[in-house]
C-alpha cells in the first residue's frame, strides 16, 4: 500500500503540473480503494492551439485514473490490453511514457525530452512522416528488441543536416544504439504543446534505455507507469467512451 500511495502522489504532482492538455481527457480509475469515475472535457477551454501536424485533434482522449476526486493519468501495463478490448468506441488507443534521456552521436550529446510510445501511437494522432517512417505495431510487439526511433523535424536537422540525412543513422539513447527510421513533418512537437518531445522510441525498449527499467514492469499490475492516450472512432460520443471506461473500471476493481 505505501508503494501504491507513492505512486499515486507522483501521479496527482505530474498531472498537476502539466494542467494545459491540449486533449480531451476522460478521466477513470482502473484499480484502487475509493476510485471514482469522472469525464474532463477540456477541449473547449483548451484546444486553442491543438498540436501541429496531429489530425482532428477534438477527437482525441486522455484516458487516466481519479481518486478521491483527485486525477493522476498512469496504468500498469497490463491495463492497456483491458481498455483495448473493453472501449469499442476508441479506434485506437496507445501507451506512452516520458524518458528524459541523452540522445548522442559521434559529435556529441545533449539531453532530450523522448517518449516511449506503442507503435500506434502516430496512427492514434493521425501523424505522417517528413522523412522514412514512423513508429508502427510491429515495433513493439517484442519486449527489448526494435531499436528504432523517430526524431523531431527540429533535432533531425541539428543532428545530421537534413531529415533525409537522419534516416539510417545511429544514435544512442542514454547509451543503447538505435536506427533512425523517420522524421515527424515540421512544427510537430508531440501530442501535448506544453512539454515538446524531442525522439519517440518504442515502448518495448523500455528495460534498455530507462535506468529503472525492468521486464517485470510489462508483467505485473502493481506498478503504474504508462499513460493512455486515444482516438474516438468515427460515431461514438466522449460519453459512450466515459461509460466503457467506468464498466471496465468497476470490473477491475471487482477483481
Amino acid at each position: 500500500m505505501t508503494a501504491l500511495l507513492q505512486d499515486l502522489r507522483v501521479s496527482v504532482r505530474t498531472l498537476s503540473a502539466r494542467p494545459g492538455f491540449t486533449l480531451t481527457v476522460v478521466a477513470v480509475l482502473a484499480l484502487g480503494i475509493g476510485a471514482n469515475v469522472a469525464l474532463f472535457s477540456l477541449a473547449k477551454a483548451l484546444l486553442s492551439d491543438p498540436p501541429p501536424g496531429v489530425q482532428d485533434p477534438e477527437r482525441l482522449a486522455l484516458v487516466g485514473r481519479v481518486q478521491d476526486g483527485e486525477g493522476f493519468d498512469t496504468f500498469g501495463w497490463p491495463e492497456l490490453a483491458d481498455y483495448r478490448a473493453g472501449m469499442p468506441s476508441l479506434s485506437e488507443l496507445a501507451a506512452f511514457s516520458v524518458l528524459d534521456a541523452t540522445v548522442s552521436t559521434d559529435a556529441g550529446a545533449e539531453r532530450q525530452r523522448t517518449i516511449l510510445v506503442t507503435g500506434n501511437y502516430f496512427e492514434t494522432l493521425g501523424v505522417r512522416p517528413a522523412a522514412g517512417r514512423l513508429l508502427v505495431p510491429a515495433d513493439s510487439e517484442h519486449i527489448g528488441e526494435t531499436a528504432v526511433a523517430v526524431l523531431r523535424y527540429g533535432l533531425a536537422e541539428s543532428l545530421f543536416g537534413s531529415p533525409a540525412e537522419a534516416v539510417g543513422r545511429t544514435v544512442r539513447i542514454n547509451g543503447t544504439p538505435v536506427e533512425v527510421v523517420g522524421v515527424t513533418p515540421p512544427g510537430f512537437r508531440g501530442h501535448d504543446n506544453l512539454q515538446r518531445q524531442d525522439a519517440w522510441l518504442p515502448i518495448t525498449l523500455q528495460p534498455r534505455v530507462m535506468a529503472m527499467g525492468s521486464v517485470e514492469l510489462f508483467e505485473g499490475r502493481g506498478t503504474v507507469w504508462i499513460e493512455l492516450l486515444g482516438r474516438l472512432a468515427p460515431d461514438p460520443t466522449f460519453e459512450q467512451a466515459r461509460t466503457e471506461a467506468a464498466t471496465i473500471g468497476a470490473r477491475l476493481r471487482a477483481e
